[in-house]
């Protein structure tokens, strides 16, 4: 190599290592200094592992406006400090933070309550992530639905016991389901009276309804001793029915009021339902069927009790048994009326009492339009109609646009594309669920 080729590349080595030595220097003093570094590692040390044990929402739904609160519970296994840290994303961008300095007693219950306040946007789903400034990566996580209408993001629930029990117990069942699950919707099954005359009323000494001076029936007054026997027998409880609608809609949720849409109990001639609504099996003798022996229906073996099958087309019975969700509404507060119907065979035709054929499926549309007038006439700010399409069967084809209600539930677990696609092709509806049941032994 020659002298100059060497003296070339001592200067570049040189400039390389100067180079090194400024750049080496810069780094260091843009990174935290040595004591940041050590008061990080101090204030972790100091918290425990998972030290927010659960994060919990305070109602499944706020209202545009309204101040959402958050309750957190912590590690108590050691005595800690530091800064909560909770951050609220819209998908994955951050729209607020709060935090708090606090410090955990060992041994103490140590709880927290944490309010935000949501942008007004209606319609808006919200993640929460809650840390300790320190440990982002050991965190909890809970959602914020800040909506005006619980149909527009439905998670729909059901409640179906109705035992003697305290308001308290009524409400912290209800308020785990609401906090822990989001339920924002809850179908109380089988609450009723009679499935003819849904609130308790008064009878005579013969079991025949009281009325007052205007023909209606009159609601019978009750208390945490008062219960009544239902289709099946068993024995429920008013007040926990009234307790459980208060607890529902006080967590952000809707409570709404199963009833069969064309059925009618026993003796249900006593209670003002015609024969002549009623529909007659294909077997059936005319004129003037019996129906003790011909009216379709529901019977059972170990109860005296019976549902016999209503024409759900017949003006009638829709002006009879509106007029009875109406009262339900009113006399516990529901937020509208969940209307069942009994599947596959509603497919096929019965005959009226006058022996014409009737597909009363295809009158499944004027039944729930005529609820959700009547719904809406009675008090508009409790109308919802949410409709039961069991079985996942051809009747979804009678049910035809328009229908007026807020949502439909089905209990299929085959075809559910093409259930939704047919649906919504065929109908305004404002939501579908499918309805999942966990233990089959357990599915009612």
């Amino acid at each position: 190599m020659s002298k100059s080729k060497r003296s070339l590349k001592r200067k570049l080595l040189l400039m390389s290592m100067s180079f090194v030595m400024l750049l080496g220097p810069s780094f260091t003093v843009i990174g935290p200094p040595p004591s940041v570094h050590a008061e990080e590692a101090s204030l972790r040390s100091s918290i425990p592992a998972e030290p927010i044990k659960k994060l919990t929402i305070g109602k499944a739904r706020y209202a545009p406006g309204e101040t959402a609160k958050f309750t957190l519970s912590f590690n108590e296994t050691k005595g800690f400090s530091g800064k909560l840290i909770l951050e609220f994303y819209l998908v994955n961008k951050l729209v607020g933070t709060v935090s708090r300095k606090i410090t955990v007693l060992q041994g103490t219950s140590s709880d927290l309550t944490v309010s935000w306040q949501p942008p007004k946007t209606d319609f808006r789903g919200y993640i929460v992530k809650a840390y300790m400034e320190g440990r982002p990566g050991d965190f909890k996580t809970a959602a914020v639905d800040v909506s005006s209408e619980w149909t527009h993001f439905p998670r729909y629930g059901y409640t179906s016991d109705f035992p003697s029990e305290t308001a308290k117990e009524s409400e912290e069942k209800i308020k785990q389901l609401s906090q822990e699950y989001y339920l924002n919707g809850y179908q109380f099954y089988d609450w009723m009276w009679r499935h003819d005359v849904s609130v308790y009323s008064q009878t005579d000494a013969d079991g025949k309804p009281l009325k007052d001076a205007n023909g209606n029936f009159i609601s019978a007054p009750y208390d945490g001793n008062t219960s009544y026997s239902d289709l099946l027998g068993r024995h429920l409880y008013p007040i926990a029915v009234k307790q459980q609608v208060e607890a529902a809609q006080k967590y952000g949720s809707a409570a709404m009021a199963y009833q069969m849409n064309y059925a009618a109990r026993e003796n249900y001639e006593d209670f003002g339902v015609k024969r002549e609504w009623g529909l007659y099996n294909k077997n059936a003798i005319f004129p003037s069927p019996d129906p003790l022996k011909y009216q379709n229906g529901f019977f059972f073996d170990w109860v005296p009790s019976a549902l016999y099958l209503q024409d759900p087309g017949n003006p009638e019975w829709q002006s009879y048994i509106t007029k009875q969700f109406n009262r339900s509404v009113n006399g516990f507060g529901f937020d509208g009326i969940h209307l069942d119907q009994w599947g596959a065979a509603d497919n096929d035709y019965l005959y009226d009492y006058e022996g014409n054929e009737r597909y009363f499926s295809r009158s499944y549309d004027e039944l729930i339009n005529a609820v959700k007038d009547s719904l809406t006439e009675n008090n508009d700010s409790k109308n919802d109609v949410t409709f039961n399409m069991v079985g996942g069967n051809g009747g979804y084809s009678e049910v035809p646009d328009p229908v007026r209600r807020r949502t439909s539930i089905t209990a299929s677990y085959g075809p559910t594309r093409t259930i939704t696609a047919t649906s919504r092709r065929l109908s305004r509806i404002r939501g579908l669920l499918m309805a999942a049941k966990r233990w089959s032994s357990q599915a009612t």
